[in-house]
């Protein structure tokens, strides 16, 4: 390795050692076997129309309910946009991600992956 590059030194003084080793490189070779599907999955959450109409209604219903209860415009629009940022990025990519996990096992249990 010249100066300026960086790697990982491994010391295995053992046969525990080497199995321990396989047993982190299988499981992420799992990982990486999987996460285009993630991302793919991440990716159709953000464009999907379904999704996005659920957004807007909730946005709306939530501006229109702190405009009824007197806030003011700007700060009903700060506070829905919170909500609603919050809401479609958090929620939806979890949801996203478990949901491509569990197809991920119920395909392993039927013998499939």
């Amino acid at each position: 390795m010249s100066e300026g590059e960086k790697g990982v030194k491994v010391v295995l003084r053992s046969s525990s050692d080497v199995e321990e080793l396989r047993e982190v490189l299988s499981a992420l070779s799992g990982f990486i076997k999987e996460l285009p599907g993630l991302i793919r999955d991440v990716l159709e959450v953000f464009y999907d129309k379904d999704l996005a109409r659920k957004a807007a209604e909730s946005f709306a219903a939530f501006y229109t309910t702190l405009k009824e209860q007197g806030f003011s415009e700007e700060v009903a629009l700060e506070m829905a946009k919170k909500f609603y940022e919050d809401s479609l990025s958090l929620r939806s990519i979890v949801g996203s991600v478990l949901e491509r996990a569990r197809r991920g096992e119920a395909k392993r249990r039927a013998g499939g992956g």
